[in-house]
């Protein structure tokens, strides 16, 4: 009984830490909505200063000056 007891205080403390730390994140943004449109305004980067997507060329179809 103690040890359920336990565990669901320990899943309760992780819950509020997770949805504490979500409150926090969201404070480099506003959103803002006119006319029914949902705007997003970014006041700094969102992933730090280095990106986290790569772009890599992988193959080429066709050609510039194509005949056909």
């Amino acid at each position: 009984m103690k040890t359920k007891l336990f565990f669901s205080i320990i899943l309760l403390f992780a819950l509020f830490v997770e949805c504490n730390q979500q409150e926090t994140e969201q404070t480099s943004y506003t959103v803002e909505t006119i006319e029914g449109v949902k705007y997003i305004h970014n006041h700094a980067p969102q992933w730090g200063e280095e990106a986290k997507v790569e772009l890599e060329f992988v193959q080429k179809i066709g050609a510039l000056e194509a005949t056909e």
